[in-house]
């Protein structure tokens, strides 16, 4: 039958559902002219019974395809209005029920019942949850003409299946999406079967909104823009779960601004336009805890908690690791916490596991899924010890340039495979350092394993050369290595020096430096372990003490594997000084007594005297002044024989100090002397700035003017050598020297320079000296609120350090606070203690 337009009426038994309905209802009207809403309003109202009189909105409102309903009596009015006769009448009607019948249970083909069901063991992640929901609920600019994509990205195993799937039975839930809810498992990861072609999926799709099978188009593209029409006006739910990039999802997102995509990836879809990307971590502990006891039982975590955080945290807080260890432990309930902890500590990838289903599995997809050149470079960072890297680290590992590494860095980054770390560095989620370190471990990896432990043993000495070379350019000591390529120090303010850029970048490598050492030490370069020890200990001895004594104790051991007995020596004497650095000279004593005796026997006066020398700090710093004073005596007649001015400078300057603990006074300022000349003389910048600083000092001490003189001098050295710890801390006796003087105002404003320089380099011990003046110089002001906040921080930063043993002081400065809170009667506590300390070791008062 075909209406007044020519075209064949609209056949209402092929709707598949109340849409589709309202559709044939809108082609009805074309076919019948196209009355106006009015018109039809008017037509209407008398064929109802009773009669009524139709507003023509209520009549508009039948062709809106997002109605949950129709009135039947309403819609057999519309179709008689429209010409259709009565035969025709009573096939609407049955279609009208028909379609309002299965809305009820949820739609043709289960289009209202696609999504997976959802788990009753969900925990946690109520602030990603809380994003997601809003992102949909809630109205924004961004909603008005476009689908709301969401994208939950993270690494395999983290959960972001179950929380897309969570998220969109709470969205149905709440009534939005009752339209449609469509699922597909795109099979990105999938280890037996290749990614799901994107017109397979919309076939699958169509067929769901009740597209017969004849009538689908054969290619992709008519078959995304049939999916949008199908789509554009309905309350709809997209959920794509396992995508394998950009590609395989763009055709599948409908465009109809009430609709909603989720989609899961462990790869990121950055690429995506209009997308919003949800970047899902691993658990916090008290999610992963509340997880375990869900599964595996509430009584048995109550009943051990310690073990259950134990057993969280050897799955890394990752929540499929923790979903399956806890189904295990409910499977044996003979089992306790503690026993399964023991076991994950030791093999935590093959007890991660239930059934068919486990991490290493997880992981093997992702690792699988890489071009050869990014399975190489993970496979690699398996061999590295430390928490996070560096580019130019992982480019040792790997035997390629820092720019290549960077771009594969990416990659496995967008993988999920690694994680971004603050300053560019990168790190692997603790599992999954566990399983790159099992694939570097297999025999197959031997020999490109070992050829990345020595490219990474050259790398390491060669940047520890450039380090050197940069921090202190007179150390010789040893020989920098031929060949090869540094690392290229960072470079990020104009104003810091190759000295600046060194330290930074030895001090951003810290906590994987001495691991590193150790590795390559296991591996036979025992002679590059050593050697970068030494020198990358000396670039960090006066900025990161302690990290520089764990780099050195790496050295040392390596040096003792070597049986090198000038190794040995140099070693023992770089460990006793790096001791001295963090005050344990019971411990240095005897590693410098070692040095001397390797040395004594046959080895050269320079090799005698830097011993000797380091001897002498270390019984200077055990208050045994008489026999300090003569190994650097020791030490001084030693480097007068090896004619080596540099050393026998810093020989000197050392003598001073335990001649004036001894109260020889003159003798002290002769050695100064003698120094402050020998470093002039050879150009010596370094040993100029110490020894003018010491000289100052002392002048300092005896109340002489020219301090003022002599230690701008040696601040003018210091500068010149870029030595900010040695900037800093002559700043201090330059303001001590102005205090002395009375002008506190210029006291004030070089403790202001020094305290920049000591936090913008991190030296606590200059900044906790500065500190003390200022808050010294608040006192002598009245300003007490100022002097309490300096001198508690300075006591904060000396406690806990590597000064916490120097009693003295602390007790000069606590004594100083109980002024600041009105306590006399402790603070004359407090100075008598620190007087009595200060004669026991005949040291003048700290200033």
């Amino acid at each position: 039958m075909a209406g007044r337009s020519g075209e064949a009426y609209p056949d209402p038994e092929s709707a598949a559902d109340l849409p589709e309905f309202i559709d044939l209802l809108g082609q009805l009207r074309i076919c019948s002219g196209q009355p106006s809403y009015r018109t039809l309003a008017a037509r209407i109202g008398p064929r109802l019974r009773p009669p009524q009189t139709l507003s023509h909105t209520t009549v508009s409102d039948l062709f809106q395809r997002r109605r949950r309903r129709l009135d039947l009596d309403l819609v057999l009015a519309l179709v008689r209005a429209l010409g259709v006769d009565e035969p025709a009448v009573a096939r609407w009607r049955t279609a009208c029920v028909r379609v309002h019948s299965e809305a009820k249970r949820g739609g043709p083909s289960g289009v209202l019942r696609q999504l997976p069901g959802d788990l009753a063991t969900f925990t946690g992640r109520r602030r990603e949850l809380a994003q997601l929901l809003a992102a949909v609920t809630e109205p924004g600019a961004d909603r008005a003409a476009t689908a709301v994509v969401r994208v939950i990205e993270g690494m395999g195993g983290i959960g972001k299946t179950r929380l897309a799937v969570h998220t969109a039975h709470r969205l149905v839930a709440a009534g939005r999406c009752t339209d449609a809810q469509l699922y597909a498992d795109l099979r990105g990861f999938d280890p037996e079967q290749p990614p799901a072609d994107p017109a397979t999926v919309l076939d699958a799709f169509l067929r769901q909104l009740g597209i017969p099978g004849a009538q689908i188009p054969p290619g992709r593209d008519a078959r995304a823009a049939m999916f949008r029409d199908r789509l554009h006006d309905r309350d709809a739910l997209v959920l794509l779960d396992n995508a394998a990039n950009e590609q395989q999802v763009r055709d599948l997102l409908p465009a109809g601004p009430d609709c909603v995509v989720l989609i899961t990836s462990r790869r990121s879809l950055a690429g995506l336009d209009g997308a919003t990307v949800q970047l899902l971590g691993g658990f916090s502990p008290a999610e992963a805890v509340a997880l375990l006891a869900r599964i595996a039982g509430a009584d048995r975590v109550a009943a051990e908690p310690a073990a259950a955080e134990v057993i969280v945290r050897a799955c890394g807080l990752l929540p499929l690791a923790v979903a399956l260890v806890s189904a295990r432990l409910r499977s044996r309930p003979s089992w306790t916490l503690a026993e399964l902890a023991a076991q994950l500590d030791t093999d935590p990838l093959d007890l991660v596991r239930a059934g068919d289903r486990s991490l290493r599995l997880a992981l093997d997809l992702s690792y699988q899924g890489l071009a050869p050149p990014a399975r190489h470079l993970f496979r690699s960072l398996g061999l590295h010890p430390g928490e996070d890297f560096a580019p130019c680290t992982a480019a040792a590992l790997a035997g390629i340039d820092e720019a290549a590494a960077r771009g594969l860095l990416e990659r496995l980054q967008d993988e999920h495979l690694l994680l971004e770390r603050p300053g560019r560095r990168y790190g692997l989620h603790d599992l999954v350092r566990r399983y790159a370190g099992e694939l570097c471990a297999e025999p197959g990896f031997a020999p490109a394993r070992e050829a990345a432990v020595g490219r990474l043993a050259d790398w390491l000495q060669l940047t520890a050369a450039a380090i050197n070379t940069a921090v202190s350019p007179g150390n010789a000591a040893v020989p920098p290595p031929a060949g090869g390529r540094a690392a290229r120090l960072p470079h990020t303010d104009p104003a810091d020096s190759p000295s600046d850029r060194a330290i930074a970048f030895v001090g951003a490598e810290l906590d994987g430096l001495a691991p590193m050492l150790r590795l390559i030490t296991r591996h036979g370069h025992r002679t590059a372990a050593w050697q970068t020890s030494y020198l990358l200990a000396g670039a960090l001895d006066r900025i990161r003490p302690v990290q520089a004594l764990a780099i050195t104790e790496a050295g040392l051991d390596a040096a003792l594997l070597l049986g090198d007995p000038a190794a040995e020596r140099l070693m023992h004497a770089t460990y006793a000084a790096h001791c001295l650095n963090v005050r344990r000279p019971a411990e240095a004593l005897g590693h410098a007594q070692r040095a001397v005796e390797l040395v004594d026997r046959t080895g050269p006066f320079r090799s005698k005297a830097s011993s000797h020398n380091i001897l002498g700090r270390t019984l200077s710093q055990l208050r045994r002044y008489d026999e300090a004073a003569a190994a650097y005596a020791q030490a001084v007649a030693y480097y007068r024989q090896a004619e080596e001015p540099r050393g026998l400078a810093m020989a000197l300057g050392n003598l001073a100090a335990p001649l004036l603990c001894l109260g020889r006074g003159a003798e002290a300022r002769e050695v100064l002397g003698e120094a402050v000349e020998l470093s002039r003389a050879g150009g010596d910048q370094r040993g100029a700035a110490y020894a003018l600083a010491g000289l100052g000092g002392l002048h300092l001490r005896c109340g002489d003017p020219a301090a003022e003189a002599v230690l701008g001098e040696a601040l003018a050295a210091a500068r010149a050598i870029t030595d900010r710890a040695q900037e800093a801390l002559t700043l201090n006796l330059w303001a001590d020297a102005a205090t002395a003087a009375g002008d506190h105002a210029t006291a004030h404003q070089r403790l202001g320079a020094a305290l920049a320089i000591a936090q913008r380099y991190h030296h606590t011990e200059a900044e906790a000296s500065t500190r003390l003046r200022l808050g010294r110089l608040a006192l002598h002001s009245e300003d007490l609120p100022t002097a309490d906040t300096e001198l508690a921080r300075a006591v904060e930063l000396w406690s806990p350090s590597y000064h916490a043993h120097e009693e003295a002081r602390l007790q000069h400065i606590l004594g100083l606070l109980a002024r600041c809170h009105g306590d006399p009667a402790a603070a004359e506590r407090h100075r008598r203690a620190a007087a009595a300390l200060y004669r026991l070791v005949h040291a003048p008062e700290d200033r």
